[in-house]
């Protein structure tokens, strides 16, 4: 539902928030979350622990709320144009001083300071020492021990660097993880590592120290993923003291979101949400001091609708984010809770084509946000490198308006070199690619993109039927994970081992089946079309399972 342009200048003004419901606008003054609807109550568990269960079904009203609400010292890094500064979309982390970007085109880690100058390439792909296999799924950068640490896509180890790009070793992890998050303590020398939970993967959380050796773990058992696919996600944003963990279900069903208790070594379920029967949207759990998030993520990717409920009140409604500090742009529609920060990644054309949109068609802009708006626009243009827009997040809210006095900054980096070459932009500000449709391959980094991920039906069906180690000796079991093309007819092509199992017949025989392999399901696009998609990973294990 679009803002009446009159409701937007009241916005412009410094009114908190604005509600639209049936059409119709009004404004909301104090005490916006003893206002709103009351969306989820508390229960206990039989185990006895307090959940909250959302009833989706009561989340009415939309409001706009604007970025200095729910974050404070708010910075806006325009990045380097350095040719080895070019960026696009990937995973970040954000610490006091320093931006860590993975570019997926790129396929490196890419370390910048906050006034957007480029520093270094941390750890690319390939197959040598420090390097990773497909792309970096995790990220810390801890100014404390002046180290970085990467966690890789399936890898048995973290990377860890220094600020300088110099790789200073590895750590062990006691499994080979498909996607994980983690936390480190440096100065105890332990991690924390939250896995997504297949069946073959014996913990789903467990504590280790820096030589790999496992302090305490949590059984996978009740969390596992049947089947091996890998568009599902795990999410933990670490916005706050709690060691949250949920999983991002790429096929919905009604799921959790949990918090990590190390010295229980205990997952206690906190949040939930109760959908319509049959009806559960692609959606994902994000938790904040004061408040849960759940960001329902529509068909075309479009579109992020987030519902935002109150811990203390349960009220909940609606929210749709902007960058009021500067005059209220949306920018990149999807938003990074990580960390204890806010965080967008944006295409500079974009941000500019919002910038320019309303300068012109706004009169009441205030100065000192005129001013920022008018410094951005006449330092980017449409070929600059990203723009990062991001705050800390307020650990209480206690305000109930938008504190748009709090502190912003501006960094501009130099200098401005070369055109970027991976995108070019069309007036609906998307992302054209240099390749012909036909012949694009999809891979991890283009999910977003895809309807479908390809999936072998039946798969154990098959490797059961087919292999011919079927009856390898079962206290000796082993394991190669191989990477391939699905092509749009579902044949494979471009078959590789990625970890061997160490015996060269068991990995000739993964290779094999999976060359011959016929009817996997491709990919398809949000139009329907069948599409090649690279990075496919299946593990063949010995015996099949």
């Amino acid at each position: 539902m679009k803002t009446s342009h009159s409701s937007y200048l009241l916005f412009l003004f410094g009114l908190l928030l604005l509600v639209s419901c049936q059409n119709e606008s009004r404004t909301v003054e104090q005490n916006l979350w003893d206002k709103l609807p009351v969306v989820a109550q508390k229960r206990l568990t039989p185990q006895g622990d307090s959940l909250v269960i959302c009833d989706f079904s009561l989340l009415k009203d939309t409001i706009d709320i604007g970025l200095s609400y729910i974050a404070s010292d708010i910075e806006i890094v325009c990045l380097s144009n350095d040719d080895n500064a070019l960026i696009t979309e990937g995973n970040m982390t954000i610490s006091e001083n320093y931006i860590g970007i993975y570019s997926s085109r790129a396929g490196e880690y890419k370390l910048f300071n906050k006034k957007g100058d480029f520093l270094t390439n941390i750890s690319s792909k390939g197959q040598g020492p420090g390097e990773f296999t497909f792309s970096i799924y995790d990220s810390y950068i801890d100014e404390r021990s002046e180290k970085v640490y990467l966690l890789p896509m399936m890898s048995n180890k973290v990377l860890v660097s220094d600020l300088n790009g110099e790789m200073r070793g590895e750590i062990p992890l006691p499994y080979t993880v498909s996607k994980a998050k983690m936390v480190v303590d440096s100065e105890k020398r332990e991690l924390v590592i939250m896995v997504l939970p297949f069946s073959n993967i014996t913990s789903v959380i467990w504590k280790q120290d820096f030589d790999g050796n496992i302090i305490q773990e949590l059984s996978s058992e009740p969390y596992i993923i049947e089947h091996t696919d890998y568009s599902n996600e795990i999410n933990s944003g670490l916005n706050t003291s709690n060691l949250d963990f949920s999983l991002f279900h790429w096929m919905p069903r009604a799921d959790t979101l949990y918090n990590y208790s190390i010295s229980q070594n205990k997952l206690n379920p906190v949040f939930t949400v109760k959908f319509p029967e049959n009806n559960i949207p692609r959606h994902e759990y994000i938790e904040l001091s004061d408040f849960y998030l759940v960001r329902i993520i529509d068909d075309m990717f479009s579109n992020y609708p987030i519902a935002m409920i109150n811990k203390h009140t349960l009220t909940g409604v609606f929210v749709r984010f902007n960058i009021d500090v500067l005059a209220g742009i949306k920018g990149s529609p999807w938003i990074d809770f990580n960390r204890g920060y806010y965080v967008t990644n944006n295409y500079s054309y974009s941000i500019k084509d919002e910038i320019e949109a309303i300068m012109t068609s706004t009169s009441a802009i205030p100065d000192n946000m005129l001013e920022r708006l008018e410094l951005i626009d006449d330092n980017i243009n449409d070929e600059s490198n990203n723009i990062i827009i991001l705050g800390k997040l307020k650990k209480t809210i206690t305000q109930t308006e938008p504190a748009l006095e709090t502190n912003v900054s501006i960094s501009i980096a130099q200098p401005k070199k070369e055109n970027r070459s991976n995108h070019v932009s069309d007036k609906g500000g998307e992302k054209k690619e240099d390749l012909i449709e036909d012949d694009r391959l999809y891979g991890f980094d283009d999910l977003k993109e895809m309807k479908n991920t390809a999936y072998i039906e039946h798969w154990q069906e098959y490797f059961r039927a087919n292999n011919k180690y079927k009856d390898w000796n079962e206290e000796d079991r082993r394991e190669t994970i191989i990477k391939c093309i699905v092509e749009k007819d579902g044949t494979t092509s471009d078959v590789k081992i990625v970890t061997t199992s160490g015996v060269d017949s068991l990995d000739m025989e993964a290779v094999r089946l999976m060359e011959e392999i016929t009817g996997v399901i491709p990919a398809i696009n949000f139009n329907n079309q069948k599409i090649r998609s690279a990075d496919f990973i299946v593990r063949v294990f010995f015996p099949p399972m």
